[in-house]
């Protein structure tokens, strides 16, 4: 674990960013990276996902620049870029870094007329047989690219940057990784409005959809920004500021009440303890990602006890049940697009640790039991572990049915709690989950999913 965030706080609808993937240093852009003091190894060394070279045929050979009145001869692509690639992935026995699981987009904006350049480029990395046989570099064309319908005819490893508002065939959109475009046709002023922002939603959305990354370039270099692309789902940031953007991913701002969370970055660990004023809720998301529910709890609303001084307000108001506002929450925090728990844990049997059975609660589709607490999670998300104290049997800390039977005549709903639980955790094992008691002490129940480093 590299570092420990630890976010306390009461379930404020306004607290919630609407995030579900988390960044790193792998949705970084090092835009014009040839303008950087230490081109390449600057962005490199802080393991950014994407870096951009223009180049410019010329007098036969590929130089690297912006404008023409900017050409020096010993600027070339093989010496800023090609080089220290091949150099890399030979290092790291095939793979650009030593993590084997990231990548390096090498975008190369083609300031020159296409065809020619684009010969010119392939003649060259013909001689640089690693970097193109290598899956973790991605050699994507940008600039002054040829007709799509002629991407096909070129190598398989070179791909093309698509526009973001433009159609394609079929051929032509394998090609494409990623779409891109200028923050300017969207947004007219100097904040981005309401009905600007869903535009771009729209097609952020359908481009993910299309399983295709997203790059707005044009957008001003300062930090609110990062922010509102990271709101936007944008795919690469651009940044000139290579050492600012990545400090930003790795350290983030402070939590601060009444203002948006801070988003859960790989490495750290978040705990958001919820307050629906109905029971009790915890919520963990791993260094890696691998997240844990810890209790849900739901007492009855027309019980005297929900609403006396002993529990606290309803959170954040009444319009949902709380496990539907549990499932509202999770999905603003949680780092990955499909909700899901890799593990929900029940620390003991208390309404308001588990959920109460009611005769209003809704029933449910997967079983015959209500939603209640837990129950009313695993509607929603599926959870793929439950662990608890007392499964199969129930016989910790005394047998279950010498608990009833003291239950009997006593006008309790316990009973029914119970064995509208026990429905539950009989059709989650049927539908695909697992469901265990704790064991202690052990340390493989409960693990990193993702990345056990």
């Amino acid at each position: 674990m590299k570092n420990t965030l630890i976010l306390l706080f009461q379930f404020l609808i306004t607290g919630a960013f609407s995030q579900t993937f988390f960044y790193n240093v792998d949705n970084c852009h090092s835009h014009n990276d040839y303008e950087q003091p230490i081109p390449f190894w600057t962005a490199y060394n802080q393991g950014f996902g994407s870096m951009e070279a223009d180049i410019h045929l010329f007098k036969d050979s590929l130089i690297v620049a912006h404008d023409v009145n900017e050409l020096k001869m010993q600027n070339t692509f093989q010496r800023l870029y090609l080089n220290p690639i091949d150099s890399c992935i030979r290092m790291n026995n095939g793979f650009i870094y030593s993590n084997h699981e990231k990548k390096l987009q090498l975008l190369i904006d083609i300031k020159t007329e296409s065809l020619l350049t684009l010969q010119k480029l392939v003649s060259i990395l013909e001689r640089y047989p690693a970097i193109i046989k290598s899956r973790s570099v991605v050699l994507t064309i940008s600039g002054n690219k040829p007709n799509p319908e002629q991407f096909v005819f070129f190598p398989d490893y070179l791909k093309f940057d698509g526009i973001l508002t433009e159609k394609y065939s079929n051929s032509s959109f394998k090609r494409i990784p990623m779409l891109s475009d200028n923050i300017a046709k969207f947004v007219k002023g100097s904040q981005i409005t309401p009905n600007e922002r869903d535009t771009l939603k729209v097609l952020i959305d359908k481009a993910h959809q299309e399983k295709k990354k997203v790059r707005l370039w044009g957008t001003p270099d300062r930090l609110d920004v990062w922010k509102e692309l990271m709101q936007l789902k944008v795919d690469y940031i651009n940044t000139d500021h290579i050492d600012a953007l990545a400090e930003f991913l790795s350290v983030g701002d402070p939590a601060v009440a009444g203002s948006s969370l801070p988003f859960w970055k790989k490495g750290f660990l978040d705990i958001h303890h919820i307050n629906t004023g109905r029971g009790n809720v915890a919520y963990f998301i791993f260094p890696d990602s691998t997240n844990m529910l810890v209790d849900a709890g739901e007492e009855d609303i027309t019980e005297p006890r929900t609403l006396s001084l002993r529990n606290s307000t309803i959170h954040p108001n009444d319009s949902k049940k709380p496990y539907e506002w549990i499932q509202y929450y999770l999905k603003k925090v949680t780092p990955f697009s499909e909700l899901h728990l890799d593990y929900a844990v029940i620390s003991h049997f208390h309404e308001d640790h588990f959920g109460g059975w009611y005769r209003s609660a809704p029933k449910s589709n997967k079983g015959d039991y209500i939603l209640s607490g837990i129950t009313g999670v695993g509607e929603l998300i599926p959870i793929r572990h439950l662990l608890d104290r007392g499964y199969p049997d129930y016989d910790i800390p005394f047998p279950f049915e010498k608990m009833m039977s003291k239950l009997k005549g006593m006008n309790s709903n316990y009973p029914n709690t119970m064995h509208n639980y026990f429905a539950f955790t009989s059709a989650l094992s049927k539908n695909g989950g697992s469901v265990e008691r704790f064991r202690a002490g052990t340390k493989s129940q409960i693990q990193l999913l993702r990345n056990k480093e």
